[in-house]
């Protein structure tokens, strides 16, 4: 349940040019350019607009040739929730933050070292995650198991944290030491952590 539906209502300005049969199409379009791939604090990254609910005002008021409207629609939002498990792709090692996953359209999730399999440890000379697993028949022996680079990954989300301000995700730059919105999970659990680990 990663998407889900939701309502909210906001304020667009169009031009008169649009009015007619195809003004569904056009305000749909407006709404997709102002709140897809943005994130709206306490609701999620914005996919794209599901429909429009309704829609008021069409006033052009004086001198500003755009009408302005009320529109209620709902959205297609990205809204992991707390204890669910989702497939990823791992994107980096970091010998502090711990490792980054991406979804492809959303690469704000953390996975912290404390949230890694344990007992683990980090490999400087290759700058990777291991996790150093201890067969309980074979005490003296470690098997280590690479947290790999683009490999598919499982991990389960603890928290969605959002920060003060709200980028985009794809045009301009946005600012990774403040993302609008972060997931922070975990891979300490049998069945979590590089698919690769797992047989099926």
């Amino acid at each position: 349940r990663m998407f889900v539906l939701s309502t909210v209502t906001h304020i667009i300005s169009l031009h008169p040019k649009y009015f007619g049969p195809n003004d569904v199409d056009a305000i749909m379009h407006e709404l997709n350019d102002k709140l897809a791939n943005k994130v709206i604090r306490g609701v999620g990254l914005v996919i794209g607009v599901f429909e429009i609910l309704s829609v008021k005002g069409g006033v052009v008021p004086i001198g500003r040739g755009m009408s302005e409207m009320e529109v209620v629609a709902n959205l297609i939002v990205f809204q992991p929730f707390v204890g669910e498990v989702i497939s990823a792709s791992l994107s980096s090692c970091h010998p502090k933050k711990g490792i980054c996953l991406s979804l492809g359209f959303f690469d704000d999730i953390i996975v912290s070292p404390e949230h890694l399999r344990k007992p683990f440890e980090y490999n400087n000379k290759d700058k990777v995650w291991v996790w150093q697993y201890i067969d309980a028949e074979q005490p003296d022996q470690k098997f280590d198991f690479v947290y790999e680079a683009e490999q598919p990954i499982r991990f389960r989300v603890l928290s969605v944290k959002y920060g003060r301000s709200v980028e985009t995700h794809s045009d301009g730059a946005p600012d990774h030491d403040n993302p609008p919105m972060t997931v922070y999970g975990t891979v300490d659990q049998d069945g979590l952590g590089m698919t690769s680990w797992w047989s099926e």
